[in-house]
């Protein structure tokens, strides 16, 4: 068993308070605490599917949200059974970090920029710096879309951050890994504008889905 902890410390990842993120002989992630207790962490794939080691931050689809809280070093903002948020500084944003949980699991993560701006401009040039900072990593979107459902501001450029805070314009920028969905999204209505970049847990999507679903059927 030492000989086996000496493999995986050389392999080691830290992440913050004393703790790591270790790897084992199989390659299997294992949490290393800082109280000298460690314990297997639930991985959404093979490592060699993610670009870093990890599908959000510093955590793995799957992990408890005592593994999660462990690993972020942000400012704690709320902490409640199936949502945790904490506030940061983004690509140089103000921004929330919300991460989500179903069954005590990790199923999606998003950042809300939370910048504001008096040109309404300025939020669509927040957007593309996001979506640059994206590529930058994941490399080109399968999918890279704007929508009017609402013309009168078209052919107005000057005019677009305020057809996106009326409704009239959104923007959508897609990625996909193996183990994520990557969606970058600026939309607005009754003049307020909402840019996020979530990040959804392919496998374990389904379980947010179904617990809706039986939370639905709840209320009847």
């Amino acid at each position: 068993m030492k000989a086996i902890l000496l493999v995986m410390l050389l392999f080691a990842e830290t992440i913050s308070f004393g703790q790591q993120i270790l790897t084992d002989n199989d390659g299997k992630k294992v949490l290393l605490k800082a109280d000298k207790t460690w314990e297997y962490l639930i991985e959404g794939g093979n490592k060699d599917d993610k670009l870093d080691g990890f599908d959000f931050r510093k955590t793995l689809w799957g992990m408890s949200k005592e593994q999660v809280k462990q690993t972020e070093v942000a400012t704690l903002v709320k902490d409640e059974v199936d949502v945790v948020i904490y506030s940061d500084i983004v690509a140089s944003l103000n921004s929330f970090i919300m991460y989500f949980f179903v069954d005590n699991k990790l199923v999606r993560a998003r950042y809300a920029f939370i910048e504001k701006h008096t040109n309404k401009n300025d939020f669509i040039f927040d957007f593309k710096k996001v979506n640059d900072a994206l590529i930058d990593k994941y490399g080109n979107p399968i999918s890279d879309k704007e929508y009017w459902s609402d013309d009168l501001y078209k052919s107005d450029y000057d005019q677009r951050g305020f057809a996106v805070s009326l409704g009239h314009l959104k923007f959508f920028t897609t990625w996909e890994t193996n183990l994520t969905t990557i969606t970058s999204a600026l939309t607005g209505d009754n003049y307020k504008i909402q840019h996020i970049a979530e990040y959804v847990s392919i496998r374990l999507n389904e379980l947010e889905k179904n617990k809706k679903k039986e939370k639905s059927k709840s209320e009847f």
